[in-house]
């Protein structure tokens, strides 16, 4: 690029809309000597702190609102003889003398000989008065409108192509039910006021396949996955995020009556039976072990403080630690929130992921701290519980996403925000799942020599987050948290496989 560079032809810009052509925006911008700010590979989205500069770069965008909005009719317009002479005059007029002024303030402008300043693109110091420079300008600012009505379109059939995959995969989905649809609005009651009775703890449901139902989706607050206070620190999962190279399609995250991430599909069910207070399996064949030793075994305060060495069984008191664990008015809503058929109100998800996250970390953790403690065994409880309040949130994170995309306008920095976020939800989809199917490998229990999977640690944690007001007779069903797993692992395979199809694409933005 040079003083001589001339107005791009009809097939400049066709190798442009074609994402043929190797020249990039931030070249253009360099080669007017405008001080910007960008990213280290000076891709994305350019920002200017000089409000100079950010009124030129709106009245370009003005420009750029009244260009045909066809690909071939703009590479028809762009390529026409003195194409934009009009446009570009004013702009000269109204922000060249202002800009590139020899008299004026030019701390907006890099100089030659700075650091960073590439004499390849910026031989020379611009001045506007220099009718040689007046012409380059002119010529720069003609391939910069031109390339930003470029962009427009490219981000337009982004946009299409991403409508298309969803309308495909909704019929696809409606001819073949995932096991996670949306689950319709509920009104969420506030916490209970303080000068209102308890409720009394609810009784088991006398028809437990009832508890296989839906959960509301909400959340956005970010929980870091620690264990600090047993000595053993835990991979922490990403925060669930903000503001992606596809929209992910987002069925939501609760489970329909036949099919749930909570409950495996009626063929695979087994008929409904209680779990021991202990939160040990409960299998068809049961353990050799009573329930007092299953008991002992659950709590058991002679371990080992690695993972990967067998629990040790040692003689320990039969009754579960006294801990507070949660009041009933909270445990009413938390057996509510996991199993929707039960009575009682409704709290709001935000206030209640709070209140269960201060209980585990307040009341139950510091009752498992004791040096004998079976450390390993509770570790594991330990990440699958707050693990799972992360999934609680994250979902909630897509499903607001998904709200909010299906509402927005299309503007070009909405959908530059757009392709950022859901690049985001993706990572943070990514680090729950490898966490999730790093829990519970290791621990090993006389009474589950096969090991226990995420889901039965997750149950184990419920009961021990029930406390002192867990009854006999109260059942916990699994959540069968491993279907939910699944899903985002299926659109994090879909969403490689989306963005390898877009490498190389030309898209950037200023």
């Amino acid at each position: 690029m040079d003083s001589n560079m001339k107005y791009a032809t009809k097939n400049d810009w066709n190798d442009i809309m074609r994402n043929r052509s190797r020249l990039k925006m931030h070249e253009l911008i360099e080669r007017l000597g405008l001080r910007a700010k960008w990213s280290s590979n000076k891709r994305g989205k350019t920002n200017f702190d000089s409000p100079l500069v950010k009124e030129l770069v709106s009245d370009m965008t003005n420009v750029v609102a009244h260009l045909p909005k066809d690909g071939d009719d703009l590479v028809e317009h762009l390529g026409a003889p003195n194409s934009l002479k009009y446009e570009t005059d004013l702009l000269l007029e109204k922000h060249g003398n202002a800009i590139w002024g020899r008299m004026g303030d030019r701390e907006h402008l890099v100089t030659v000989g700075e650091p960073d300043v590439e004499s390849f693109y910026y031989p020379r110091d611009l001045y506007f008065e220099n009718e040689e420079d007046r012409e380059l300008i002119r010529t720069v600012l003609h391939w910069w409108i031109g390339m930003k009505a470029c962009n427009v379109i490219h981000a337009r059939g982004r946009l299409d192509r991403e409508r298309r995959k969803k309308e495909e995969r909704m019929r696809i989905k409606e001819e073949h039910p995932s096991p996670i649809d949306m689950h319709p609005p509920v009104l969420l009651a506030p916490a209970m006021p303080i000068d209102r009775k308890p409720i009394a703890p609810l009784m088991a449901n006398p028809n437990p396949s009832a508890y296989y139902a839906q959960q509301p989706p909400r959340h956005q607050q970010v929980l870091r996955l620690d264990t600090a206070s047993h000595g053993h620190p835990t991979p922490s999962a990403s925060v669930s995020p903000l503001p992606s190279s596809e929209s992910p399609i987002i069925s939501a995250h609760a489970p329909t009556a036949q099919y749930s991430w909570r409950a495996s599909p009626l063929a695979r069910q087994t008929p409904p039976h209680f779990v021991p207070t202990n939160g040990a399996r409960s299998t068809a064949t049961p353990p050799a072990y009573s329930l007092q030793q299953l008991s002992v075994e659950v709590n058991n305060l002679a371990g080992s403080f690695t993972l990967d060495e067998p629990v040790e069984r040692s003689p320990t008191p039969s009754t579960l630690p006294d801990h507070r664990g949660l009041d009933p008015e909270t445990l009413a809503a938390f057996r509510k929130y996991i199993y929707p058929d039960e009575q009682g109100d409704a709290w709001d998800e935000e206030v209640l992921l709070r209140r269960l996250e201060s209980a585990w970390r307040d009341h139950i953790r510091p009752a498992h701290t004791h040096p004998s403690a079976n450390v390993s065994l509770f570790i594991a409880r330990d990440r699958a519980f707050l693990t799972w309040l992360e999934l609680r949130r994250h979902l909630a994170d897509l499903e607001r996403a998904d709200k909010r995309w299906r509402t927005e306008a299309r503007l070009e920095h909405e959908i530059e925000a757009r392709v950022e976020e859901h690049k985001t939800l993706m990572a943070a989809s990514r680090d729950i799942v490898r966490t999730w199917e790093t829990i519970g490998q290791g621990v090993e229990v006389a009474w589950a020599p096969e090991g226990l999977s995420a889901d039965e640690l997750l149950m184990q944690a419920f009961m021990m987050l029930a406390g002192q007001n867990h009854t006999p007779d109260m059942v916990w069903p699994s959540m069968n948290v491993v279907e939910t797993i699944k899903w985002l692992n299926g659109h994090l395979l879909q969403f490689s496989q989306d963005e390898a199809l877009d490498i190389g694409s030309f898209y950037v933005h200023v």
